[in-house]
């Protein structure tokens, strides 16, 4: 599977109305942190994919989205399980770490 490029306006359909978990990245592409982030969500998707849906929304391009849900730190991730935030992580983490916080919570 693939990561699912979320915006303001398909937001609600992608990730809110998914009937699979859904891990949200909010980050912006020019930053570092979140291009070196990518790798390890692509490794991630094809993986872990059956269970779950990845999303990346770009904060700079949707900031709707991103106030709605308090983000001010990037990178941030957002679990989301029936359409409710259930678990959130912020900072930049290294793949296994990732893997784990999505295992513990999916």
């Amino acid at each position: 599977m693939s990561i699912i490029s979320a915006t303001d306006n398909t937001f609600e359909k992608d990730v809110l109305k998914s009937i699979k978990p859904v891990i949200v990245e909010f980050c912006a592409p020019t930053k570092d942190n979140c291009k070196r982030i990518q790798a390890a969500l692509k490794e991630i998707s094809s993986t872990m994919g059956s269970k779950l849906i990845i999303a990346s929304i770009n904060i700079e391009s949707n900031p709707e989205v991103t106030k709605k849900y308090g983000v001010s730190e990037i990178p941030t991730f957002l679990l989301f399980r029936n359409g409710e935030p259930k678990s959130a992580r912020i900072g930049a983490m290294n793949q296994r770490k990732l893997e784990m916080w999505i295992e513990e919570n999916v």
